[in-house]
């Protein structure tokens, strides 16, 4: 059974994905309503591993470029 939110191969029976833990319908079709909903739509693999390097990589830059601004204003005081 592929998982529609990450794209992992699972066994046939399980109930939950082993890489992100998506609870799969039962046998009635019925999900967990907690896991309905827009937030948790399916994305390609490794493209959610880019979107947090490239969020992890900005804020890092964003932090040196204040901390350069801070330094910067107390050698001119």
């Amino acid at each position: 059974m592929i998982c529609p939110r990450c794209g992992t191969d699972n066994p046939e029976n399980a109930t939950l994905c082993s890489n992100c833990r998506y609870k799969f319908r039962n046998a009635e079709g019925q999900r967990d309503p907690a896991q309905s909903g827009f937030f948790f739509a399916a994305s390609p693999k490794g493209k959610s591993r880019k979107n947090r390097f490239m969020g992890i990589f900005f804020a890092i830059l964003f932090l040196l470029i204040l901390l350069l601004i801070i330094i910067s204003s107390l050698r001119a005081v």
